[in-house]
């Protein structure tokens, strides 16, 4: 496709979302995480868990 072609599929495409697809409402809670300097290998989750199944302390 030429440029003028793509652009108007890209139209076309843009204005059936608008009009058929219903409103997606996207949302996320940040997920904050700190963690001593001997602390190791602590994961965070984003539902705010912390996984330490395989944490340990380096000192």
């Amino acid at each position: 496709m030429d440029d003028a072609e793509r652009a108007k599929t890209y139209e076309e495409i843009q204005c059936i979302l608008v009009d058929d697809v219903p409103r997606l409402v996207t949302a996320f809670q940040p997920v904050l995480y700190g963690e001593r300097d001997d602390v190791r290998n602590v994961l965070p989750h984003p539902l705010g868990w912390l996984i330490l199944n395989e944490a340990w302390l380096d000192r």
